[in-house]
């Protein structure tokens, strides 16, 4: 349950529900319902469906969600939802074959497909990701992995009016890995592709390291570039040519006491996000306690000022047995 009220008579409340059902050994069933107010309940609330079967070789879901029209009304007073005004179905698999005798530990194939529409019965977009990987008996890995996806976004035409416009985005990637099932790991990567009619590049590297025990370090560097820098729709907020870091700190006392630092920095909005959590399980897996910080500073280059957004809010979690 979250609550955001102003000294006046402004509020926000957002409250959920999750739940998780084992009906046999390979099956999982998960699912949450999300609810806000003020408003009309249906059109500020949503939730999902997902049943998954999985073993050490295979994962198989699928996957409905509803998000309400104007969901993120509330919501992002209180928290961030990217999108609303969806029905939503994905499906994932991926399968592993592991290798004896082989230089190759083992090949993984995934895919995943989603696609959504809008409450009103609109299409709204697709997208398409698969991947292959080859993991070596001395650690080293590769990953091609591909994505492609459509996209509608809303803008104005040269008279004014309103208009829906679709994009085919799509980009390749080439990932090569050291370790990566493991906490201590490095990668880095190349991915090159189309971006809103733009020509998309962006160079990736990153680490995790384990310096003291209990202590988990990650660290990653992007460098994005797009031509051209600018869209046609001036009015359609798009990723822009941009360098990021990323460092996430992550100490656990105990399996089920640990702490959270997550921060962030953009160059292209001069974009500084701090994250921090506590989290305890006093009652694993699921019955957990949440006590969470995120501040975001920013340039907004479409308003032409500053923002400064500080948020703490307390997350508990209990499991009901049946």
């Amino acid at each position: 349950f979250v609550d955001k009220s102003d000294f006046d008579t402004t509020f926000s409340r957002s409250f959920g529900l999750d739940w998780v059902l084992n009906p046999g050994e390979r099956w999982k069933i998960t699912g949450q319902l999300l609810g806000s107010y003020p408003g009309d309940f249906l059109k500020h609330s949503g939730g999902f469906l997902r049943i998954a079967n999985e073993t050490n070789k295979y994962h198989v879901h699928i996957r409905y969600t509803r998000l309400g029209e104007q969901m993120k009304d509330n919501i992002n007073q209180t928290g961030f939802l990217s999108d609303d005004d969806r029905h939503e179905i994905d499906a994932d698999l991926n399968y592993t074959f592991w290798l004896k005798e082989s230089f190759l530990r083992y090949i993984r194939v995934s895919a995943g497909n989603n696609v959504y529409w809008g409450i009103a019965g609109n299409l709204r977009g697709y997208k398409f990701r698969d991947y292959i990987k080859f993991y070596l008996d001395n650690r080293f890995s590769y990953r091609f992995y591909y994505d492609n996806r459509y996209q509608i976004r809303s803008t104005t035409d040269a008279m004014g009016n309103p208009a829906d416009i679709g994009f085919y985005n799509y980009y390749y990637e080439n990932q090569i890995g050291y370790n990566t099932d493991a906490s201590s790991n490095a990668t880095v990567s190349y991915t090159s592709g189309r971006n809103f009619n733009r020509k998309m590049n962006l160079l990736t590297a990153g680490f995790s390291v384990q310096p003291i025990s209990k202590l988990n370090v990650r660290y990653d560097i992007s460098w994005l570039d797009f031509e051209p820098d600018t869209s046609a729709y001036s009015d359609i907020r798009l990723e822009h040519s941009t360098l990021l870091n990323i460092l996430t700190l992550d100490y656990y006392f105990t399996n089920n006491l640990w702490i959270r630092f997550f921060a962030q920095h953009n160059t292209y909005d001069e974009r500084i996000y701090l994250y921090g959590q506590f989290g305890w399980r006093f009652k694993p897996p699921f019955g957990a306690l949440y006590l969470i910080y995120a501040g975001n500073n920013y340039f907004d280059h479409m308003q032409k000022q500053y923002y400064d957004h500080q948020t703490v809010f307390l997350k508990f979690t209990y499991p009901i047995g049946f």
